[in-house]
């Protein structure tokens, strides 16, 4: 199935449909009772409107996907990230966020994801650029907007300045843009509830409610051990193959690779200052760990190992979505 990827044409992005499908079905054939345990104030208004656990909230998250998978092929593809351009980026994205049986549904994350995919696309826009005075600008304005889907999404502002300085000299005129473009969506928002009448209301649910030392909701089970080690694996395979990853590659591939290990980091600092996080916390580092599963991938010479292992984590990703009914 994976060497039906293993291309750049039209037809391998339709198929990436029905791939997507297939992966994502168990919500809709098999669902399970799912509740967002953590949120944001856009997510809220989206909730009132759709429920995120209906098959419409199911199919607005396909959607999600796969444009967040296109959107982030298209920027391997176009930086050249890999010695060949493929779709590889976008079937390991969508492997990675349907692997379990809560992302198939409409969650805060996927939401933030959403907008998290669009600024690393203007991040990647920042080397050389004599006017990257707009993708700078671009850049925190998106990751504002993804916080206000789900909270943690803004430790991404310390991406874009780590950008500013991996991909440009970073001087106090471009930080300064940076972070106007991320206070400027709190700005407007502030703006509209001040004159509603419920700055307060936001301020203390959205803002102070979120703030706190990690408190993880639930119980920790084997499922979680599992979670933790799928992207524990993830993260480490892509490490060990760091050094094949930079080879023969030219300084701004280099750089932006650095950007990709670096997300990860990033990420993980959330759960610093992020209270009250669940299991699908971890979706936060989907991106990263995507394009690292493509780059493992490509970096395969036996082809047939690497749809081995790809068949591998779509038989397990299945499994865990059709778990009940096996089981029974």
């Amino acid at each position: 199935m994976l060497q039906l990827f293993r291309t750049n044409q039209p037809t391998a992005a339709i198929l990436l449909i029905f791939y997507a499908i297939l992966i994502r079905l168990g919500g809709v054939l098999n669902p399970i009772a799912w509740q967002p345990e953590e949120s944001g104030y856009f997510t809220d208004i989206l909730y009132q409107w759709q429920d995120g656990n209906s098959w419409v909230g199911q199919s607005i998250a396909l959607v999600l996907v796969l444009f967040q998978a296109y959107t982030l092929n298209a920027l391997v593809n176009r930086y050249k990230l890999t010695k060949r351009p493929t779709y590889f980026t976008a079937v390991a994205y969508i492997l990675v966020a349907s692997f379990i049986p809560s992302y198939l549904f409409l969650t805060p994350i996927l939401l933030a994801n959403t907008f998290v995919a669009l600024a690393i696309t203007q991040l990647f826009a920042f080397y050389k650029n004599n006017n990257a005075g707009a993708a700078i600008f671009n850049a925190g304005f998106f990751i504002a907007i993804a916080s206000l889907f789900y909270f943690g999404s803004g430790v991404f502002l310390l991406l874009g300045i780590y950008a500013l300085i991996q991909l440009r000299s970073l001087n106090l005129r471009e930080l300064f843009i940076l972070i106007t473009g991320f206070l400027v969506p709190f700005f407007l928002l502030g703006t509209a509830l001040f004159w509603d009448d419920s700055l307060n209301e936001f301020w203390q649910t959205y803002i102070v409610n979120q703030l706190g030392t990690l408190v993880f909701e639930g119980n920790i089970d084997t499922r979680h051990y599992f979670m933790f080690g799928w992207y524990g694996f993830l993260v480490i395979w892509g490490i060990l193959n760091s050094g094949l990853f930079f080879q023969k590659t030219g300084i701004q591939t280099r750089k932006n690779v650095s950007l990709i290990f670096t997300a990860i980091i990033v990420g993980g600092i959330s759960v610093l200052y992020q209270d009250h996080i669940s299991i699908e916390h971890l979706a936060i580092i989907n991106i990263p760990a995507a394009i690292l599963l493509a780059f493992n991938w490509t970096v395969i010479k036996n082809h047939a190992i690497a749809e081995f292992i790809h068949l591998i984590m779509v038989a397990v990703a299945l499994f865990l979505q059709y778990q009940s009914l096996i089981l029974n």
